[in-house]
């Protein structure tokens, strides 16, 4: 029998699988934001009469590819997630690497608190401010 990701476990502990699993979720939907930035890059674009059209195209493009590379690193993940043993591990160090909260939020169940005990309040929607 496999051994599955329990969710009220530790933060810190999951399968390989339940992992690349989430991470292929997070790929899809900045797949979908991808999408929608081209959107309204586009319209905008389109609203200011196009000021320097060779430099737009280059920057629709960039996006696109951009957005093609995470769907295809989507697809990637969500195969391997069904592939192999379910090796569960000490994700302390995952943890420790990744910056935004939420994110971590999503991929280890864990309230912030939890993962960040070290730094100061952060914002709800990690954005930062230039």
């Amino acid at each position: 029998m496999r051994p599955q990701c329990d969710d009220r476990a530790k933060p810190a502990e999951m399968t390989m699988g339940h992992l690349l699993g989430r991470s292929s979720e997070e790929l899809a939907n900045s797949v979908r934001a991808c999408t929608e930035l081209q959107w309204v890059i586009s319209r905008l674009l389109e609203k200011s009469a196009h000021p320097d059209l060779v430099t737009e195209m280059h920057v629709l493009q960039d996006i696109d590819r951009l957005q093609q590379t995470l769907a295809d690193l989507a697809c990637l993940l969500e195969t391997a997630a069904g592939e192999g043993p379910e090796l569960v591990f000490d994700a302390s160090a995952a943890l420790g690497a990744m910056r935004l909260p939420s994110l971590r939020q999503r991929m280890f169940n864990a309230e912030i608190d939890e993962l960040s005990p070290d730094t100061g309040p952060e914002e709800p929607n990690d954005i930062t401010w230039l």
